[in-house]
Formats: C-alpha cells, structure tokens, sequence
C-alpha cells in the first residue's frame, strides 16, 4: 500500500492524541482519574495502570479512561462494562469501531447509560514516544461512554 495510512506495526498499543482526550472530556463532562492501560510517557490521568499493573486484574472504582491495546480490546472492553456497573463510575473508551464484534454487541451497543460517538476521519495516533504517528490508522474510531446511573 503506498503511503496513507499506519502500516501494519510490532505493537497495537497506541498513545491518545491529547486533543482527542481534551474534547472527549469536555463533550462529556466526564474527568476521568484513573487511566487504566497506559503507560508513564501516555498515561492521560495522574493515576494510572501499565503492563507492570496489569489494569485488567484491578479494580475501577473511581471514572476512568480507557485506550486498549487493539488486538486485546474485547477483554478490556468486557472490564469496562464489568467495572462501570459493578462501581456505578463513568467511563471514557477510545476504540477501534468494530461494532460487529461480540464485544460491541455485548457491552456498548444497545447497553443503558452508554453513549457512542464515531470520529471523522481517521485518528493519528502517538507513538511510544508520544510523537504523532506519520500516518493515520488504518481503522475508524469510536469514543465510548458508560455514564454512571443516578
């Protein structure tokens, strides 16, 4: 494929470009305090949980935001489910927006108190570093919100 979009890469763990943070939170209102699969260079909140604090064996008990790993988003997308209903928190979710997943059907679409909102365009986004991809992703994204019940 000549240029256009991010080639296949070693990783699928990918930064949030901070722009796209900022107006997730302002859209929703939501501020999140823990950043559950991040790591020290990207992490979007002070608190935070990386490989050496495996966020899937954790608990969310405060709002959180979420940017998973793309090739394992179905587990972390089941925990935010799991966590948001167990704890009654918001959560913030940027993800691939492969809505004909089991994942998708079982945890966000049609699920109460959870919005979503599909990016236009295709996201570029941080690299380790936390540089600015070259190239866009390959895939559309979507922002996903569990709002707490009242």
């Amino acid at each position: 494929m000549k240029g256009g979009y991010m080639n296949k890469s070693l990783t699928d763990e990918w930064g949030t470009p901070i722009g796209l943070y900022v107006g997730m939170c302002k859209e929703f209102d939501i501020l999140p305090e823990l950043d559950v699969c991040a790591t020290p260079t990207n992490s979007k909140c002070e608190k935070f949980y990386d490989k050496n604090i495996d966020g899937l064996t954790q608990e969310w008990s405060c709002d959180f935001f979420m940017n998973p790993p793309f090739s394992k988003a179905k587990f972390w997308i089941q925990k935010a489910f799991e966590e948001h209903r167990k704890y009654n928190v918001n959560g913030m979710a940027v993800l691939a927006a492969r809505t004909d997943t089991k994942a998708w059907h079982n945890f966000i679409l049609n699920q109460a108190n959870c919005e979503v909102m599909f990016v236009q365009g295709r996201v570029k986004y941080l690299l380790p570093d936390n540089s600015e991809s070259l190239n866009p992703s390959t895939f559309p994204t979507a922002l996903v919100i569990w709002r707490k019940f009242d």
